[in-house]
């Protein structure tokens, strides 16, 4: 199954964040709990852990560039060769673990 990681609107009180690094390369395997990501609000470091073990396929938000809440930040896998649709937005959202520094 293909999924996509979401900001969840209820993880900060500003608009968006930042994107500060990348933890999993694309193609990358990530398993349970693995860190992917460090987003950065005007608060606080918050970290992005897999909900489950999958292939990050696409990072859809680079580091050092911002991502309004709500809206995808990468898509994941459950293997490397499910194809990813062109329309993300019917794909549904992996759970994720946030941790806030």
């Amino acid at each position: 199954m293909v999924y996509l990681v979401t900001l969840k609107e209820s993880i900060n009180t500003s608009s968006e964040l930042r994107v500060l690094e990348w933890h999993v390369t694309e193609g990358g395997l990530c398993s349970h709990g693995q860190l992917l990501v460090e987003l950065e609000s005007f608060k606080a470091v918050i970290e992005i852990h897999a909900g489950q073990e999958a292939f990050l396929r696409r990072i859809l938000v680079q580091a050092g560039k911002n991502q309004a809440l709500g809206k995808p930040i990468a898509v994941l896998s459950d293997s490397l060769s499910e194809v990813i649709p062109h329309d993300l937005a019917a794909l549904p959202e992996m759970s994720v673990d946030y941790s806030f520094m």
